[in-house]
C-alpha cells in the first residue's frame, strides 16, 4: 500500500516536470536560443532591424552555414571581409585559419560586403541568393579554386577586382541588370575564355580583362570607352573588332598579346595621337607587338565612298574608250583617202581631229589617274601596326 502511494506521488511530481521541460524546450527553440547557441563562435553586428554576419570568430569549420536569423532578427548582410583570409598576416601572427570549402547563404541576405570572401583559396563554388542586390569590390579576390558562381538578377555593378585572380573561374553569366564594371574586375581569370557583357555596360575599364583566357571578344556598339591595358596579356585572344562608337581608346590596351591577334578598329576619326605606336610597349619602350591591327576609318562609310569613286573611274574609262573609238574612226577615214590625188582639205581635217582626240584622251587619262589615286586614299583596310 505504501509502495503504491509512493509511485503515485512520484508520477504526480515527475510528469509535470517533464511537461514543463518540453514547454521550455519549445519556448527556447522558438526564440532562437539553440540557433544562437549553435552560432556562438560567429560574429554578428546589430543593424537595428537585422543583423550582419561580420566574421567567423573562433569557428574552425570548413563548411559554413550562415543562419537566417540571430537573436530573433534576420541576417541580411555579409560584412566587409567577413570570410577574408590574409595568409601572410596569419603566417606572421601565428593565426590558424580553417580552409573554407563551402558557404551556404540564406535567402535573407541582400548585401555582400567589400572583400567578403577574399583569399578563400579552398572555396570552389558559391550559390548567391536571388535576394542579393549588392556585392562589394574585391568580394571574391584571389579565390583561386572558385570554378563557378551565379550572379543574381538585380545587382548593378561588378566592382573593382571582384574576381581578380580567380584562376579557376571558367565561365560567368553577368545579369542584364549590371551597368558598370570595375577596374581589374576579371583580371588574372586565366581560364575565363568567354564572356558576354550586358547591354547597359558602356565602359570597359582599365585592366578589366587583363591576363584572361579570352579567345575572342565582341565589343558591342554601346561601348564608348576602353581603358588602359584592358586586354593586356590576353595571349589566347585571336581577333577583336572595336566599333566606331568607342570614343576613347586607352594606351596599351593590347599590351603583351600574341602576334596572331588581329584587331579591327572602326572609326570616323583617328584615335589619340600615337595610339597605333603605343598599344604595346616592352620594357625597353619599343613597339614589340607584331600582330596586325587594321584602322578602318568606319569601314562601311569608306566602302560607300570607294564604290562611288569606282563609279567615277568606270565612267572615265567609258569616256576614254569613246574618245579612242572616235580617234580610230578618223584614222580609218584618213587612211581611206589614200591614193595619188587625195582630198587635201579633207585629209587635213581628219588629221586635225586625230590630234584633237589624242589630246582629249591624254587629258581624260590624267583625270583617270587622279581618280585612281583618290581611290587609294580611301582606306578600307589600313594596317596600322
Amino acid at each position: 500500500m505504501k509502495a503504491g502511494v509512493s509511485m503515485k506521488k512520484f508520477f504526480s511530481v515527475t510528469v509535470p516536470l517533464i511537461c514543463l521541460f518540453f514547454v521550455l524546450v519549445i519556448s527556447l527553440s522558438s526564440c532562437d536560443f539553440f540557433n544562437d547557441f549553435a552560432n556562438r563562435d560567429f560574429i554578428f553586428t546589430d543593424l537595428g532591424d537585422s543583423y550582419e554576419f561580420s566574421g567567423l570568430g573562433d569557428c574552425m569549420e570548413e563548411d559554413i552555414i550562415v543562419p537566417e536569423k540571430y537573436k530573433g532578427k534576420p541576417v541580411t548582410a555579409i560584412g566587409d571581409r567577413a570570410f577574408y583570409r590574409n595568409l601572410l598576416t596569419a603566417y606572421y601572427k601565428g593565426i590558424e585559419y580553417p580552409n573554407i570549402k563551402s558557404v551556404q547563404l540564406p535567402n535573407t541576405i541582400t548585401k555582400i560586403g567589400i572583400q567578403a570572401f577574399a583569399e578563400c583559396r579552398y572555396l570552389t563554388s558559391l550559390q548567391i541568393p536571388e535576394t542579393v542586390v549588392e556585392i562589394g569590390p574585391g568580394a571574391f579576390y584571389c579565390c583561386i579554386r572558385l570554378e563557378s558562381i551565379n550572379l543574381p538578377e538585380g545587382i548593378k555593378e561588378i566592382g573593382e577586382s571582384m574576381f581578380d585572380t580567380c584562376k579557376s573561374l571558367k565561365s560567368i553569366n553577368i545579369p542584364q541588370t549590371v551597368n558598370k564594371l570595375g577596374i581589374s574586375a576579371f583580371k588574372n581569370c586565366e581560364l575565363l575564355n568567354e564572356i558576354i557583357l550586358p547591354a547597359n555596360v558602356t565602359v570597359i575599364p582599365a585592366s578589366c580583362f587583363y591576363n584572361t583566357g579570352l579567345t575572342s571578344f565582341t565589343i558591342s556598339e554601346q561601348i564608348t570607352e576602353i581603358g588602359y591595358n584592358a586586354f593586356g596579356e590576353c595571349k589566347k585572344l585571336n581577333e577583336i573588332t572595336i566599333p566606331n562608337t568607342v570614343e576613347v581608346l586607352g594606351q596599351y590596351i593590347f599590351d603583351k598579346t600574341e602576334e596572331n591577334l588581329t584587331v579591327y578598329v572602326n572609326y570616323d576619326y583617328e584615335p589619340q595621337e600615337g595610339w597605333a605606336e603605343k598599344w604595346y610597349y616592352g620594357t625597353a619602350g619599343k613597339v614589340l607587338n607584331t600582330s596586325e591591327a587594321y584602322f578602318n576609318n568606319v569601314i562601311k562609310a569608306n566602302i560607300i565612298k570607294a564604290q562611288e569613286k569606282q563609279q567615277e573611274i568606270d565612267l572615265q574609262n567609258k569616256i576614254i574608250k569613246g574618245l579612242e573609238d572616235e580617234r580610230d574612226r578618223y584614222i580609218e577615214l584618213r587612211n581611206a583617202l589614200g591614193g595619188v590625188n587625195p582630198n587635201e582639205t579633207l585629209l587635213a581635217a581628219y588629221e586635225k581631229q586625230i590630234i584633237l582626240k589624242n589630246r582629249e584622251i591624254r587629258e581624260a587619262s590624267e583625270i583617270l589617274y587622279k581618280l585612281k589615286e583618290e581611290l587609294k586614299e580611301i582606306k578600307t583596310t589600313n594596317q596600322i601596326n
